[in-house]
């Protein structure tokens, strides 16, 4: 009796597996080669990888805004011998997923995925100071409508979660 319920099962759930029909797998193949568009109900831990791309880039604009608040103390040649410091600091404005691509983990390291992001920011500056002192006590608040891009590389694990670390900057 036992038998004959465990031949039963298997012989259900290989019948139940195959409910396919040709084209379906047709389609399927397709779209995994990027053929034809992706079905909605079928997503991949990469496409869910590429939607929190947009989570991670509005966590990381705070983040890097707060991170870049302060400025860097600049100094700017005027002729020789003669010169000024300034404040010049990064106002990130906007993001934008770009890729997602699979890292083959080796030894220690876990295979998982590498998602790039681009962030926008504008530069402002301080008025001109004598010396570095002045120049770090300024705040940089005047825009010099210079806006500059830079990308950021992400590490997810091979379920696609993001592993919580600032981006690392990277050359597309």
């Amino acid at each position: 009796m036992k038998w004959a319920a465990a031949v039963m099962l298997c012989l259900a759930v290989v019948v139940l597996g195959c409910q396919r029909t040709p084209a379906e797998v047709g389609n399927k193949v397709l779209s995994d080669f990027g053929l034809r568009e992706r079905t909605e109900e079928r997503t991949t831990t990469a496409d869910r990888v590429f939607d929190r791309l947009d989570q991670v880039g509005q966590a990381e604009l705070d983040r890097l805004n707060a991170q870049h608040r302060h400025g860097e103390t600049e100094y700017e040649e005027e002729g020789p011998l003669r010169g000024h410091y300034y404040k010049q600091r990064r106002e990130y404005v906007d993001y934008r997923p770009v890729d997602v691509t699979s890292s083959g983990g080796t030894g220690a390291r876990e295979q998982g995925y590498t998602g790039l992001i681009d962030y926008t920011y504008e530069l402002y500056r301080s008025e001109p100071q004598q010396t570095r002192v002045e120049a770090q006590a300024a705040s940089a608040n005047i825009p010099t409508g210079v806006t500059e891009r830079e990308t950021l590389r992400y590490h997810f694990n091979s379920s696609g979660s993001w592993d919580g670390r600032g981006g690392e900057p990277t050359r597309r």
